[in-house]
């Protein structure tokens, strides 16, 4: 809802609602939160909409820490989640035991195919690589995986190699089909490209396999248009379309499986 008065006033009357919440929110599949302003009314909605949402986008927060921490078990409402947009470091910022009595545990989303974190670019290398790890592997269903990590001064494309490295491990992730680093916008997102092949030659030495996760066919850098598009319902085109075209290209050797940058013309056209 792009008004924000009428936004308001329906976040107003949910919240008067309290846990007499309109019957209607049982028929949500789709919900996405742009303004942190809106956690406190929103969050504690959740468990309202019951089991019916698909795909849900939040973006990272500003302030309201105490509702970021509410969100995991909040996560456990929606056992059929399919497509997750979220930061990763500000929702599970310690590591979490498998317990519903803790207030950062990991909920079961057996569903969740399409994750998005829209924070790689504050990862700590090893702690929150194995952080996430760990996340993933309790994700029996994923299969797409996007990082943002444009935005931080403390990490660069260069710094992630490893990272991309550890998920493409087939051994940590065997399911993961696409991985892609995403760019916010054409040019910015072929700088990236361009650094990570420059920071990593391995790819372009004949005849020499150094494990570099630019030889994997399903690792790719794309434009991600907007932040909560890879929260999108069914029938729009984006990122997540143009990655699965492209990585299908380099399978079947149609693109060569080095080149990471997701170009329009390649992939049927714009999104």
């Amino acid at each position: 809802m792009d008004d924000e008065y009428k936004a308001a006033r329906l976040l107003r009357a949910l919240k008067r609602a309290g846990t007499r919440a309109p019957h209607c929110l049982a028929a949500v599949r789709q919900i996405v939160i742009f303004m942190s302003a809106a956690l406190p009314d929103l969050l504690p909605l959740l468990p309202s909409c019951g089991g019916g949402v698909t795909h849900l986008a939040i973006r990272p927060p500003n302030g309201y820490p105490s509702m970021w921490r509410q969100l995991p078990g909040l996560l456990a409402c929606l056992p059929h989640l399919q497509r997750l947009v979220v930061p990763f470091v500000d929702v599970f910022p310690d590591p979490f035991p498998h317990s519903d009595n803790s207030a950062n545990f990991q909920p079961a989303l057996p569903h969740v195919t399409h994750l998005a974190l829209l924070d790689a670019g504050t990862f700590e290398a090893q702690a929150d690589l194995q952080r996430m790890l760990a996340f993933f592997r309790a994700l029996p269903a994923l299969t797409h995986l996007a990082l943002m990590i444009h935005g931080s001064n403390r990490r660069t494309p260069e710094d992630m190699l490893g990272v991309f490295a550890a998920l493409l491990d087939r051994r940590e992730l065997p399911g993961l089909r696409v991985l892609a680093c995403l760019g916010p916008g054409t040019y910015e997102t072929a700088v990236m490209a361009r650094r990570l092949e420059l920071a990593d030659p391995g790819p372009y030495l004949p005849g020499k396999d150094t494990g570099s996760p630019l030889r994997d066919a399903r690792f790719v850098v794309v434009d991600y248009g907007s932040w909560l598009d890879g929260a999108d319902l069914p029938g729009l085109r984006t990122y997540w379309d143009m990655a699965d075209t492209f990585v299908a290209k380099k399978v079947t050797g149609q693109i060569a499986s080095s080149v990471v940058l997701v170009h329009p013309s390649s992939t049927g056209g714009e999104y």
